[in-house]
């Protein structure tokens, strides 16, 4: 059950694109280009995106630009709140609602993985740039930034010494905050869909 929520991400951010392609360019492109730019992305969906994120995390260590930064961000986003939460909340109340069985290795290294996950994905989503009213082009082409980013112009192990020093903060807030909540769907269990 806690696989279940491995393509998400995808779904999310395939809908948002396809939203914003036909809000945005409807009546700039002709109706057969943007079916055939709508048709392309539905690679996100068939592609599992754990191994899109791999890959694309693989690919920024050896192609720094500013848009993998950006498309490392949004893919970190997408993994961190839409696969790893729900995730974990299920593990933490399938680990509480039964507290008599043994809990499988396989599980204890999801929980942990998605600990992680999540906690980096804060921690990348703090440390990115900021904006003053960027559009779309702007923000894919850094334009009007702040140029604040604390891992502008680190090498890979200074982005991890950098990241490493600041995350028992974000971890502490996370477990506490995923722990409440799992707390609260096992004593009212009959209403942790609403969570």
């Amino acid at each position: 059950a806690t696989f279940g929520f491995i393509q998400m991400p995808a779904v999310v951010i395939y809908l948002c694109l396809v939203v914003g392609i036909l809000i945005n360019e409807w009546g700039k492109m002709k109706k057969m280009m943007t079916m055939y730019l709508l048709a392309k992305l539905t690679v996100i969906l068939i592609v599992p995106y754990p191994l899109m994120v791999f890959l694309q995390q693989t690919l920024s260590i050896f192609l720094i630009t500013d848009q993998m930064e950006v498309l490392s961000t949004i893919l970190l986003f997408g993994e961190g709140s839409l696969e790893a939460a729900p995730q974990l909340l299920i593990l933490l109340f399938i680990f509480m609602a039964d507290t008599e069985r043994d809990i499988a290795v396989i599980q204890k290294l999801s929980a942990i993985s998605s600990i992680f996950s999540i906690a980096k994905t804060s921690i990348e989503m703090y440390f990115s740039e900021s904006y003053s009213g960027a559009t779309k082009d702007e923000a894919i082409n850094h334009k009007y930034n702040y140029n604040d980013s604390l891992l502008k112009g680190q090498g890979l192990l200074g982005k991890l010494w950098t990241m490493a020093k600041l995350s028992p903060a974000f971890l502490t807030s996370l477990i506490y905050k995923v722990s409440v909540l799992a707390i609260i769907s096992t004593l009212t269990r009959e209403f942790f869909a609403i969570y």
